[in-house]
């Protein structure tokens, strides 16, 4: 019977859960590395964030509605990155100051 009784209050708390803030919500399982959760939880923690909420905007990212701004941002750093460099080891040294 309490085991019962915990499953029921267990519904009633995912039931709550997936209903935030008039939100259906899901709760999913990933598999990480732990060596990059425990730097994504202490960076999330660092600044007050929620983790999910980090998770969800940068898969929001991905599936936005505006591809072609998503598009032209990805054409302007492959530009970027494919410009000419050079090594610098020493900037005053390189430039004289």
């Amino acid at each position: 019977m309490q085991e019962e009784n915990s499953k029921k209050d267990l519904n009633s708390i995912n039931k709550s859960y997936l209903t935030l803030n008039n939100t259906k919500m899901v709760l999913k399982t990933f598999n990480v590395e732990e060596s990059v959760y425990k730097k994504f939880s202490e960076f999330c923690k660092g600044h007050g964030v929620s983790m999910s909420k980090q998770v969800e905007m940068f898969m929001n990212s991905f599936i936005e509605e505006d591809p072609k701004a998503k598009q032209e941002y990805l054409q302007k750093l492959d530009r970027i990155r494919s410009g000419k460099f050079i090594k610098v080891d020493s900037f005053s040294k390189k430039y004289g100051l």
